[in-house]
């Protein structure tokens, strides 16, 4: 009988719970697994498609078990030209207004 990790663990009544340890430790091994790997990263959907337990329950063992969060990453978009020179005019009347919030790395000769 495997122990179970849901909150409702304390009942007598057998249950079929997918918060088992070896899911745990199977999951923790597929996501750790693509930890310092550049585009090598699956999605919850994958991994539980992979593994044979529901998405809501990969997700359970994610950030109950493991406590680590699950996000989507998007695309930014590129600043522009105009971006990039109102974030300069912007930095430097934040540094006129604010004085003692500058470095010793920004000084005007440098602009």
């Amino acid at each position: 009988m495997h122990l179970c990790h849901c909150s409702f663990a304390y009942l007598l009544l057998p249950l079929i719970c997918a918060r088992t340890e070896e899911n745990i430790e199977t999951v923790n091994d597929l996501v750790l697994r693509q930890e310092d790997k550049l585009q090598t990263h699956r999605t919850v959907r994958e991994i539980s498609r992979e593994i044979g337990i529901h998405q809501s329950s990969l997700s359970q063992i994610i950030s109950k078990d493991l406590h680590l969060k699950c996000f989507k990453s998007r695309r930014a978009q590129e600043p522009t030209d105009a971006n990039c020179a109102a974030r300069v005019k912007h930095a430097k009347l934040l540094l006129q207004k604010f004085p003692q919030y500058a470095t010793a790395g920004t000084s005007e000769e440098e602009a």
